[in-house]
């Protein structure tokens, strides 16, 4: 399908105290939002998409992983794999993972969240900027100084298609400088018109990718 209608949170204009709390199954945000009919289309029918030029991509990694609940740690076998990965996609010259968590659309529990289901972004530009450095300097003591960074998560599917929260991102070029919002605004929708759509489950994999070349 190459596109399909669906309704998607946006943070009012007027909403002042936008924080999100997250606690083991459970989040909860204290911004006001409202919900807006948008049309979303398939990006795998579409694109090529580049994280230059839309702030996201789309790419293909086969995983020997199979313990999810034991691999969003930092220093798991996958992150050494969302590191390998990160680098390949961004050529960058080095990743640092910072961790992971299982979403689902189903039920919740210590190891598995809900789908953040409102338009958001995961860093600001000044949490970004200050949290690149401080990971670099731990990670990296004496390491040469970076150009830039890019604060990316890594999404991996892993129920098989259909899902009834997919994802969805709105691509950089399309926000403009005065929206708040910094690159790659996303968040998951529900899509009702797969009927025989199957319980989502995924594996978002946060991450630093830093440019010391010139």
């Amino acid at each position: 399908m190459s596109e399909v209608s669906s309704t998607i949170h946006y943070l009012v204009p007027t909403s002042r105290i936008n924080r999100r709390f997250w606690a083991p199954g459970r989040e909860f945000n204290t911004g006001i939002y409202a919900p807006h009919e948008v049309i979303i289309r398939n990006a795998r029918l579409a694109g090529p998409f580049t994280l230059d030029d839309h702030g996201f991509c789309l790419g293909h990694h086969d995983t020997n992983i199979t313990d999810w609940e034991h691999n969003y740690g930092p220093t798991t076998p996958y992150a050494d794999q969302v590191r390998e990965v990160a680098k390949r996609l961004s050529s960058a010259d080095v990743v640092v993972p910072m961790g992971g968590m299982i979403r689902t659309s189903g039920s919740t529990d210590r190891s598995r969240q809900p789908p953040a289901a409102e338009a958001h972004v995961d860093f600001t530009q000044r949490s970004a900027e200050r949290i690149a450095n401080t990971i670099y300097r731990k990670n990296h003591p004496q390491g040469p100084a970076y150009r830039r960074f890019i604060a990316f998560s890594l999404w991996r599917a892993l129920s098989p298609p259909p899902q009834d929260m997919p994802l969805a991102l709105c691509e950089d070029r399309s926000v403009r400088d005065n929206e708040g919002a910094w690159r790659c605004p996303h968040t998951a929708f529900r899509d009702t018109s797969r009927p025989e759509a199957r319980e989502r489950w995924s594996m978002e994999f946060r991450g630093m990718a830093y440019f010391t070349g010139s």
